[in-house]
């Protein structure tokens, strides 16, 4: 493998690892997990978002002054990192980010109450697919 792209990989990793660190203490642990409709809702609205930021940047030909398309695609990134770590799994087809829930069975909602500091599974069961 090339050394400059796993060092390119490695810089970034880091920098979205710092990224996430400094908004997490900026906004609270309960930023996303209390948005209204629950977190899956708020991790859809706040990718939502920034593709709607990036796609309109890009076809406008503008030029960010404050926050960068690298910056908005790494909080894309961080956004799917915190939706793996309620236990789902983002999937990009380079369109589009679908975030995917299993079938709820008790035990499965019962996991999921846990991860998600007790918010309300079950209202995530109307937002099981989600393209963005």
């Amino acid at each position: 493998m090339d050394k400059k792209f796993l060092d390119a990989v490695s810089k970034t990793y880091k920098e979205a690892e710092e990224l996430l660190i400094r908004k997490h203490r900026d906004y609270g642990p309960k930023n996303i997990s209390a948005s209204p409709g629950g977190a899956i809702n708020g991790l859809r609205v706040r990718i939502h978002d920034k593709l709607a930021r990036i796609n309109n940047l890009y076809d406008s030909g503008a030029t960010p002054e404050n926050e960068s398309l690298r910056d908005s695609f790494i909080d894309m990134a961080n956004y799917a990192i915190g939706a793996a770590n309620i236990g789902i799994n983002p999937q990009n087809d380079g369109v589009s980010i679908r975030l995917f829930l299993p079938p709820l069975t008790e035990e499965r909602r019962k996991e999921l109450v846990k991860k998600c500091n007790g918010e309300n599974v079950l209202r995530f069961k109307e937002h099981a697919v989600f393209v963005v």
